[in-house]
């Protein structure tokens, strides 16, 4: 049997069309309605298999479309490989049910149109699952400098967090000037003793720092006392330094995560939204603004989106101007980190 091979063509979103409605299976549950294309080329003359291939693509665009307002545009790139396995390939599992809008064939691909009826919480709570604390915040971009008595860099130090950091998800960089974030430390060490330790010897390590944004605010501080043993003293030593990293990783992570929680998130609230494709563009548009880092859906009821921004430096003042700049977008209310607008289509 001649062996087929079907290329499926990554997202192509029609639209979307109505609001959250109830689900009909469940009414304590909500189901998102969207419309979306999928499409397949046509091998061999086989239209069967195109249509298969052409729905099952259009059905996971659908899908696609509400996980990419939800979550950070970092997180959709990042975790790309776990959203396909834990979300858009299973599109029974969170696809109530979906109607076939349109079918045709153009320039030698079949294309399907849908409606399709998502639940929204089921997603919603796979997504808070697969994406951490750290990517949450927009995964910022830290740079570290850890040095000893002397001012010299200790390379293995800086590593060690390095290596923490890149667990949790954030970013790590060489230049300071394209990080968000900066940990500045400083380490003194002594000898203890090597008495009663077989052949071993102990050292005390004392660590102290701070965390800052790349503009300069303070974000936090931290220090440990920590000892360390090893067959020698340079090997303690080390140790010693090391106990010391690791005990304060996690203030150093907190420090960041409350930090950008506090002072970094904007809220926007947008009323008179009518569609998820409304919700889309509003998207696409907030990531576009050079100082939002990021921007997600919180929630999408009654026509009333909440948005969550991660910027990269100023107060809601600061971006209100660049939204109240979006085609029909008319700003109400701006505080600290707080913005409130609305749809107004005759703006």
């Amino acid at each position: 049997m001649k062996k087929i091979i079907i290329l499926l063509i990554p997202l192509f979103f029609a639209g979307c069309g109505g609001n959250i409605k109830k689900s009909a299976l469940n009414q304590a549950y909500d189901v998102e309605i969207v419309e979306a294309v999928g499409m397949s080329p046509i091998t061999d003359n086989n239209i069967k298999l195109a249509k298969e291939a052409s729905l099952s693509d259009s059905l996971k665009n659908a899908l696609h479309l509400v996980v990419g307002v939800y979550v950070s545009g970092e997180s959709m790139v990042s975790k790309s490989v776990l959203i396909d396995d834990e979300i858009t390939s299973k599109t029974q599992g969170y696809i109530e049910k979906y109607e076939v809008l349109k079918e045709y064939i153009e320039d030698n691909f079949y294309k399907t149109k849908i409606k399709a009826y998502v639940r929204k919480e089921d997603i919603v709570n796979k997504l808070k699952s697969i994406e951490n604390e750290v990517e949450k915040i927009g995964s910022p971009v830290v740079y570290i400098n850890i040095l000893d008595m002397d001012g010299n860099s200790i390379n293995f130090a800086s590593d060690a967090i390095l290596s923490e950091l890149k667990k949790d998800s954030f970013r790590v960089v060489d230049d300071i000037n394209n990080s968000d974030i900066t940990i500045d430390a400083k380490t003194s060490t002594k000898f203890n003793t090597s008495e009663g330790l077989g052949g071993f010897y102990s050292y005390s390590c004392l660590l102290t720092g701070n965390i800052k944004t790349r503009d300069g605010d303070m974000v936090g501080g931290f220090n440990a006392s920590q000892g360390g043993i090893g067959i020698n003293e340079t090997d303690a030593k080390n140790n010693s330094i090391l106990n010391c990293i690791r005990k304060v990783y996690p203030d150093i992570k907190n420090s960041i995560i409350s930090f950008y929680n506090q002072k970094k998130t904007i809220k926007l609230e947008i009323s008179s939204v009518n569609s998820m494709n409304d919700v889309l563009e509003i998207i696409k548009y907030l990531r576009n603004i050079p100082l939002i880092k990021t921007a997600v859906l919180k929630n999408y009821d009654n026509n009333m989106a909440n948005f969550e921004i991660i910027v990269h430096k100023g107060k809601a003042m600061d971006i209100a101007t660049p939204i109240s700049k979006k085609e029909n977008i008319e700003v109400e209310l701006i505080k600290d980190y707080f913005i409130k607008a609305r749809i107004n289509l005759k703006k």
